[in-house]
């Protein structure tokens, strides 16, 4: 049983060895089987060395699948897209959204998820797997089959629907000396507390690390504030305020380490954190990610902005990437990817270098 709310079960583990000279990145996972292939894209990110500082970026409330439709694609999808470009610059080693990642009744929840995860690739534009960063999501409120699981009720059909189509409603994981938890608060009604003990068991197994990070979509303050004194919380994320004023942090169990997110569904904004060798933290806060949100997507303006002077699609022997950067701070582990044709050197310059191929 790897969910006891919805009872469901696996009947397999699965081990993938990667081979020793994979570059550093993020794969689709493909099983063979005897029923033909599946595919879990984006599933297995490439991690060579855990470099001793790192960024995260937290978005939230993407509310997918409300709103307008644009040449038939959740005008949300966009802004997801345009939030994959910039992210992929950054250069961020994880990214979180905390919650209400999809909700509308009104498309078949397959179709919901794709546009959430797959994007359209005819159309150029990408969804969560589209980020190079691996992604994670936590549950939300609205995060089940609306008008056929009401509020407050049918718990292991909400869990075995986020099962279907998103995989764990919490669990945790080591990134170097981070441990990163994920809570499903978002259901009403739900008692997730077991979800906390869990977690406390997993951290005296794995270590209290330099910095424990926590992810939910609802602060529920007492509760989470209690159990981050205990395990000695440094830094949570949440959702759900669509419209903070943004005056982060708020204090959580006495301490200023809780950090929302503004909702991509009403702004276009993003949280960055910067961790440094010691676990300690500086945040970029709910920063607009484009010069003129209000605008049709075909004339947005993205702060961070990268274009090539040929095709960057593996067509060409040679390209100059030019990088403009409108936000009022720095990315030192800014990254620009350049695809070559294989079976060439290649000589790079005008930058640094942290990994090249020649294959």
């Amino acid at each position: 049983v790897y969910d006891t709310v919805s009872g469901n079960t696996y009947n397999n583990r699965v081990t993938v060895p990667v081979p020793s000279h994979t570059p550093a990145d993020r794969y689709d996972l493909v099983l063979y089987t005897s029923d033909g292939e599946e595919v879990s894209s984006g599933a297995v990110k490439v991690v060579r060395e855990y470099p001793p500082e790192y960024t995260i970026l937290h978005i939230s409330d993407t509310h997918m699948c409300q709103g307008a439709r644009i040449n038939g694609h959740p005008e949300r999808l966009f802004k997801i897209s345009a939030m994959a470009d910039i992210a992929n610059i950054i250069g961020p080693e994880l990214v979180f959204v905390t919650g209400d990642i999809i909700n509308n009744a009104m498309l078949p929840p397959r179709e919901r998820s794709s546009f959430f995860y797959d994007g359209s690739e005819a159309d150029g534009l990408k969804g969560m797997h589209g980020f190079h960063a691996a992604t994670f999501t936590t549950v939300g409120n609205h995060d089940f089959l609306e008008g056929e699981q009401p509020e407050g009720t049918l718990f292991p059909e909400k869990a075995s629907f986020w099962n279907a189509h998103h995989g764990l409603q919490f669990h945790h994981f080591t990134y170097g000396a981070t441990r990163c938890m994920i809570v499903n608060t978002g259901w009403n009604g739900f008692d997730w507390t077991y979800q906390l003990t869990a977690h406390a068991d997993w951290l005296d197994q794995a270590g209290p690390g330099d910095l424990r990070i926590a992810a939910y979509h609802k602060s529920e303050m007492g509760i989470m504030g209690a159990w981050g004194n205990k395990v000695d919380l440094g830094l949570t994320m949440i959702g759900h305020n669509h419209h903070l004023a943004g005056d982060n942090p708020y204090v959580l169990g006495g301490r200023p380490i809780q950090y929302y997110a503004n909702s991509l569904r009403e702004h276009f904004v993003f949280n960055l954190y910067r961790v440094a060798h010691d676990g300690s933290y500086t945040v970029f806060n709910n920063v607009q990610a484009v010069e003129n949100p209000e605008a049709a997507p075909s004339s947005w303006k993205p702060r961070l902005r990268l274009t090539f002077a040929q095709a960057n699609d593996g067509t060409s022997p040679e390209n100059t990437a030019a990088l403009v950067n409108d936000f009022d701070t720095g990315f030192p582990r800014a990254r620009v990817r350049f695809l070559v044709p294989k079976g060439r050197r290649y000589k790079v310059s005008g930058g640094t270098v942290a990994v090249s191929y020649t294959h």
